[in-house]
């Protein structure tokens, strides 16, 4: 399963967002320890093009780890479309680091049906016309999903909604994020 990360510069940031989503929540002293795990950091060299899970000698920015499935409520504003806050997503299926600074454009590509099944994962480019999605209907028709964006995909989640799943598919220009591969050392 791929890990989110944020921009420790950005930790004020983050938790506005989380005030202004979820106020009740926010109070629960306890409810920031579930979204951020501050244990689990990484750090980034963009010169160098790479990540490491321990500070390097020369490093630009350093992260933590955010609950993956939190990510879409708190670092994308489906609204605009925009990244709010740094962002980096590790793939592991290609042991590869995605990193997107906030101010940047996303497209956000949805799915809905009995059963959605992605047949893509974060990392992975697409182009106009991929296949995205089956989806499985009420009906137990199966429809395909295609893109209309070409880009690298950043975040698949997934929401269910009175036995509905909807899934949810992010996708940034590939000028616009930066692939990190991991530290030597």
């Amino acid at each position: 399963m791929p890990l989110a990360f944020i921009n420790v510069k950005d930790l004020d940031k983050f938790k506005a967002r989380v005030i202004k989503r979820d106020p009740a929540k926010a109070l629960d002293p306890h409810f920031l320890n579930i979204l951020l795990n501050e244990k689990t950091k990484i750090y980034i060299d963009l010169k160098l093009g790479i990540f490491c899970r321990s500070p390097m000698k020369s490093y630009d920015e350093e992260f933590i780890e955010l609950l993956y499935e939190r990510v879409i409520d708190y670092v994308i504003d489906i609204e605009s479309r925009k990244i709010l806050i740094d962002l980096a997503i590790y793939c592991p299926n290609k042991d590869l680091l995605l990193y997107i600074k906030s101010g940047n454009a996303i497209e956000i590509i949805e799915a809905q049906g009995k059963k959605v099944h992605s047949l893509v994962f974060e990392g992975d480019k697409v182009d106009f016309g991929d296949k995205l999605f089956y989806v499985v209907t009420n009906k137990n028709e199966v429809h395909v999903v295609k893109s209309h964006v070409k880009g690298t995909v950043l975040f698949i989640g997934e929401v269910f909604s009175n036995g509905i799943q909807n899934e949810v598919m992010v996708i940034v220009e590939e000028e616009k994020i930066y692939e990190l591969s991991r530290c030597k050392y």
